[in-house]
């Protein structure tokens, strides 16, 4: 990827201007080595190969004892790959299963094989780590009665006056916290007074004053997100079911043998299915109360966007600022690979062309901050505004619908903002500086808050 030194490559529109600036101004935002993850082209040689052994690579991976989320075929840096993620890579997988797998694949072209550590995600499901008494920031969050809006809570603030000692306070944003009825249809969980000021439709909720007793009721996981993980886990149990039925039927009719690997793997999955149901239907989803919000407005120094709210958290739940990235633990990111379980403690600026991280109700992500402020037009704004921006990793959103609130942290560890809106077309999100949102806080409410 081009530095500023380095001349990028024209647009293939080499007739529009605008396209040609935007080009140059993404390749400079760019410094270091990233490597890049592409789909291999139809007929590849990898690709062909693993086509009609693709089970048979399962199987033998569930048979060796290999922890693997997926099996994909993938070009990283150019160089077909066939990368397997899990969540805890074999010793031996370098010296033993990967000589089994080139043996299997036979193919003579340059290719790599390689073990990722991550988590693979189907659909809406959460996983249990979002039903946990230990929360962390990136948390799903919403009001309760509400399954219509979902949104992040940030992370976890501690106020510096005596009174409020012994309280812990989660930051996300107003319009996730008080949000707007975008649809008459909208639905809302039976026999839960949803709190009257939120029912009319495409109201905009001004800023809620400091109030201990609040009544707005803040969930984790939302409704929405609670009901599609639990409508996904029924799916994933039907699915299952039906193929170890499948395969009863198999041998009634040929009287072929089962496998042994493939019967367990059916029934394991609806074992797991079960027991997360159970643990779904006791766990305490209640977060806290909304106790201050911002309402929609703009900061007349610099006018950019303040949106945030407050909630106090309950005290049956601990809550930490620990964030664990996955993905990039090299390069500038080097500080994360000495902290698999990394504790935010400070804060920063954010700076044109940094490099940045969040983890928010879709998962972690990473970018690069523009290197020029963004201009946007937020009805309930009723102005315009200038804003710190986030371009996505090689084209990947940075934020998706939900990840209002998510906090934004630099190479260093610091935390600079928080993201308070996204363009899906663009891959971009919009952010506001961390330190402009305390000081707002302190100013609206007379309380300062830090950093747990």
């Amino acid at each position: 990827m081009a530095n500023e030194e380095t001349t990028p490559p024209k647009p293939e529109n080499q007739n529009d201007p605008n396209k040609e600036r935007l080009a140059y101004r993404y390749d400079q935002t760019y410094r270091g080595h990233i490597p890049v993850i592409t789909a291999l082209n139809p007929g590849n040689f990898l690709g062909e190969a693993l086509r009609p052994i693709l089970f048979k690579v399962m199987d033998f991976l569930s048979e060796v004892g290999v922890d693997f989320g997926a099996v994909d075929v993938i070009a990283i840096d150019g160089l077909p790959t066939l990368h397997i993620t899990g969540s805890s890579k074999p010793e031996n997988f370098e010296d033993e299963i990967i000589p089994i797998l080139r043996e299997m694949l036979r193919v003579d072209g340059e290719y790599m094989i390689r073990y990722g550590v991550g988590a693979v995600r189907r659909g809406s499901v959460l996983s249990l780590s979002e039903y946990r008494r230990a929360s962390r920031p990136g948390q799903s969050v919403g009001v309760q009665g509400i399954g219509w809006s979902s949104g992040t809570m940030g992370g976890f603030l501690v106020g510096k006056k005596p009174e409020l000692q012994g309280h812990c306070f989660g930051m996300s944003c107003h319009h996730v916290l008080l949000p707007t009825k975008k649809s008459a249809t909208a639905e809302e969980e039976e026999g839960i007074l949803v709190p009257v000021h939120l029912k009319p439709l495409n109201m905009v909720h001004k800023a809620l004053g400091w109030n201990f007793s609040s009544e707005v009721i803040v969930e984790s996981p939302s409704l929405g997100d609670h009901r599609d993980t639990i409508s996904n886990l029924k799916t994933s149990r039907r699915d299952a079911e039906q193929e170890l039925e499948k395969l009863e039927e198999k041998f009634k009719v040929t009287k072929e043998r089962i496998s042994t690997t493939r019967r367990s793997f059916w029934q394991g999955l609806i074992a797991d299915a079960q027991q997360q149901l159970k643990k779904l239907e006791v766990f305490d989803r209640k977060a806290g109360v909304v106790i201050a919000t911002s309402g929609y407005k703009v900061d007349p120094q610099t006018r950019m966007t303040l949106d945030w709210g407050l909630v106090k958290m309950a005290n049956n739940k601990t809550w930490k600022n620990i964030v664990t990235p996955v993905t990039r633990a090299t390069g500038k990111w080097h500080i994360w690979a000495a902290y698999p379980d990394y504790k935010i403690t400070d804060i920063g600026d954010p700076a044109e062309g940094d490099e940045v991280f969040k983890v928010g109700r879709s998962g972690e992500s990473y970018g690069v901050i523009s290197c020029i402020p963004h201009g946007i037009n937020l009805m309930e704004n009723g102005t315009t505004t200038s804003e710190w921006t986030i371009v996505g990793h090689k084209n990947r959103e940075f934020a998706e619908g939900g990840d209002s609130g998510s906090w934004v942290l630099n190479t260093k560890g610091e935390l600079v903002g928080m993201v308070f809106a996204e363009n899906e077309d663009l891959h971009l999100a919009y952010l506001t500086p961390i330190k402009l949102i305390l000081e707002d806080i302190k100013r609206q409410t007379g309380k300062a808050f830090a950093i747990i």
